[in-house]
């Protein structure tokens, strides 16, 4: 276990570090994120009555989108570089690569997440921020983010 944990965190490490120097990507999509955000609290009417029951919805659907396009940019430069078939062919499991890049798609799009909580709280005014739903947000994330990478990188 320990064995594959360093190679994992290298993977972090670089998609991490890409991810930073790179920030197109990720900014389009907290980009497009706070938009679609922004969108939907002009879109309904907040005085006439409760819009809670719209928030996860606007959530999610929020999350989903940007995660797919920051997520899939991300894989295309790796392919056009060839870096993903670099790491392809190192003397490393495809389990480790996978896990390596799941825990910095997570962790990108955690940011992009709690960005996005803390501007809907504001605009909505709702709580959001609570513990029970940041571990919701977090189980749908590791999900979500699980079966992108598996669709992404045919490994």
């Amino acid at each position: 276990m320990s064995e594959s944990l360093g190679p994992a965190l290298a993977v972090v490490t670089k998609d991490l570090r890409l991810a930073w120097r790179d920030r197109a990507g990720w900014a389009s999509a907290g980009a497009f994120a706070t938009i679609a955000v922004l969108t939907y609290s002009f879109a309904f009417d907040l005085a006439t009555g409760d819009v809670r029951p719209l928030l996860p919805g606007v959530l999610w659907t929020t999350f989903l989108f940007a995660g797919i396009f920051a997520g899939g940019q991300s894989f295309a430069r790796e392919s056009e570089e060839g870096t993903f078939d670099a790491l392809l062919l190192s003397p490393v499991s495809p389990t480790v690569i996978y896990l390596g890049k799941a825990t910095a798609n997570v962790l990108a799009m955690l940011a992009i997440e709690v960005a996005q909580l803390l501007l809907a709280s504001i605009l909505f005014d709702a709580r959001l921020i609570t513990p029970e739903l940041l571990m919701i947000v977090l189980l749908g994330t590791v999900g979500t983010v699980a079966l992108f990478v598996l669709s992404l990188s045919n490994l």
